[in-house]
């Protein structure tokens, strides 16, 4: 499997934490309005990885259960 170069973005953080992730990053990976991320921190980055939305997704957020 052949590893694809690092893509980067500037993202501006928004009012409460909102960002906006980049269309083109949406549609390379499937992430579409009200999909659940599952969000990492892992040595002081973040990483959002998209769920497979078949399957049972507990919300743990009170903001994210209105979803």
């Amino acid at each position: 499997m052949q590893v694809q170069p690092a893509q980067e973005e500037w993202i501006k953080i928004l009012s409460n934490g909102l960002i906006t992730i980049p269309k083109a990053w949406r549609e390379q990976t499937g992430i579409r309005e009200k999909d659940v991320l599952k969000a990492k921190l892992v040595d002081n980055k973040i990483i959002l990885e998209p769920q497979n939305q078949d399957r049972e997704v507990r919300i743990f957020s009170p903001d994210l259960s209105k979803l």
